[in-house]
């Protein structure tokens, strides 16, 4: 082959290159919205938000429960008066 036909293949694989990569980035960037559609969509709330809601609700007052009755069993007791003629006694 002379010179002039391997420079016009040369630049038609460059040119073949080029169109190739131009349809892979607009493939790419039209994934990339998607994706980002997808996530914008999703982030906000978990699908099963108010179930989650609910027993998080449920946790939060059974901890508090919990710990109010830990409290009131932590108190010490009053303590009552003794039998002084209580059968240990010396006389």
């Amino acid at each position: 082959m002379d010179f002039f036909a391997q420079c016009g293949l040369i630049a038609w694989q460059v040119v073949c290159e080029l169109v190739d990569l131009d349809h892979h980035h607009r493939r790419k960037a039209e994934r990339d919205g998607q994706r980002q559609a997808h996530r914008a969509e999703h982030r906000d709330r978990p699908r099963q938000f108010h179930a989650l809601q609910r027993l998080h609700e449920w946790r939060q007052d059974k901890a508090q429960k919990d710990g109010q009755r830990d409290r009131d069993q932590n108190f010490t007791r009053e303590i009552q008066g003794g039998d002084d003629n209580g059968a240990d006694q010396k006389v």
